[in-house]
């Protein structure tokens, strides 16, 4: 058994996953929030190692009693329950943290043999059923970073409810699976249809589980066995494949998007769905940085409404995500670059839709004012106001008078005014 210096997303479902779990997540929020508890937990451990690092404090960390350990040997789940029980009540983190860093070592330094012995302990025990499916759902997060077609097998049959615990949890080791080893994959969901594992009664291809397999399935074979994947896409409706589309997270390798997947989804999507998936597959849902975006840019034949839609989505993912006080700059110097025509409305629209309302209103469109008044482009400035008086026309005084800079408010009037469908 190998112990890891880091804390694994296995763990960090032990220690915050309460609040992931409880939650209907789609298997991107899941990861992301994962990431987000293992950091925390990871710049705990470092701070507690150079605290514990004397001789005296190794000692007494040495002699303390073991409290998660029988005398047999083996863990002592209905221990490490209590454990779990008590970080739920204080919202999903544990009140001890130098207890909870103990278990955490010797939680990593289990072997496949002995998480399957565990998970299946777990049932035999008198514990509560929320804690009893969160003990579950960590270690088949564990077995999955080791064996995924292992901890499948070990969950049993197909768990389709999204309010299920441990339904993330499965899709997260078959996506495992399918990027490891796409063939064995294939072998296991086919299998899985054999055995009628898959029969869903629900008219809305939303609700069938195999497409949500099929997806993380299909974007394991993209670049080893692109025929095989047009082959499986062929045997599905037009519904059917917009919903194997519509996750685009499923189909990426290594955090990216395959290019294969532009030409799948032009030839399996309408023409305004394929512009859609194609720039939510590359703007990405949770993107800062526009690194990665602008190198696609540059390197992928998009068409040129795709380019706009890619460009569009970013700039909506950055004003969303970023909250530094340049970001719009950023954002539209951006823009400039890769969408020069579009840039002044599509920055005002983004603009308009982080809000429009009290002092979200007069600070963003001080924004759009200032790109405007930097860039020479009144296009910022004159579409925000557009947008507004669409929605708000009957508001307008009320709005302004509510604004803290009176200057601000005449020059957000004074464009107001020169719009066509004011002054007529």
């Amino acid at each position: 058994m190998k112990a890891h210096h880091f804390i694994a997303p296995a763990l960090a479902a032990v220690a915050g996953g309460f609040w992931i779990s409880q939650q209907e997540d789609t298997l991107t929020e899941l990861e992301e929030k994962t990431r987000v508890v293992r950091d925390r937990l990871q710049k705990f451990e470092v701070a507690t190692t150079s605290a514990s690092s004397s001789p005296a404090a190794a000692g007494s960390v040495d002699g303390a009693k073991d409290e998660f350990t029988l005398t047999d040997g083996t863990l002592d789940w209905k221990a490490i329950g209590q454990l779990i029980a008590e970080a739920q009540k204080g919202g999903g983190m544990p009140t001890n943290m130098k207890t909870f860093m103990k278990l955490q070592a010797k939680l990593m330094e289990m072997d496949e043999s002995e998480i399957e012995e565990g998970f299946n302990k777990i049932a035999t025990l008198d514990l509560p059923e929320d804690v009893a499916q969160q003990l579950k759902q960590s270690l088949i997060q564990m077995l999955a970073e080791k064996n995924p077609e292992k901890a499948l097998n070990l969950m049993g049959d197909i768990i389709s409810s999204r309010q299920d615990q441990l339904h993330w949890t499965q899709q997260n080791a078959f996506k495992k699976l399918a990027a490891k080893d796409p063939a064995a994959a294939l072998s296991w969901l086919d299998q899985q249809l054999k055995d009628g594992k898959f029969v869903s009664k629900a008219l809305d291809p939303s609700e069938n589980p195999r497409l949500r397999f099929e997806s993380a399935l299909l974007g394991g074979l993209l670049k080893s066995d692109l025929a095989t994947v047009k082959v499986r896409l062929a045997t599905f409706s037009a519904d059917e494949r917009k919903q194997l589309f519509s996750d685009t997270h499923q189909w990426r390798q290594g955090g990216k998007m395959p290019v294969e997947f532009l030409e799948l989804a032009r030839e399996n999507l309408d023409g305004d769905e394929a512009t859609q998936t194609i720039a939510e597959a590359w703007s990405s849902r949770h993107n800062v940085d526009l690194k990665e975006v602008t190198k696609s840019l540059k390197e992928l034949p998009f068409s040129e409404g795709e380019r706009h839609t890619i460009v569009k989505k970013s700039i909506d993912h950055v004003l969303q995500n970023n909250r530094e006080d340049d970001n719009h700059r950023t954002a539209y110097e951006w823009a400039r670059e890769h969408d020069p025509e579009s840039a002044g409305p599509l920055i005002a629209e983004s603009l308009a839709r982080t809000g429009m309302w009290g002092n979200e209103l007069e600070g963003n469109f001080e924004k759009a004012l200032d790109l405007s008044d930097s860039f020479q482009d009144p296009l910022v400035a004159r579409e925000f106001v557009n947008l507004y008086a669409r929605e708000n026309d009957s508001n307008w005084q009320e709005a302004l008078n509510k604004f803290e800079d009176p200057a601000l408010a005449e020059k957000m009037r004074a464009i107001y005014e020169t719009l066509p469908a004011v002054s007529e």
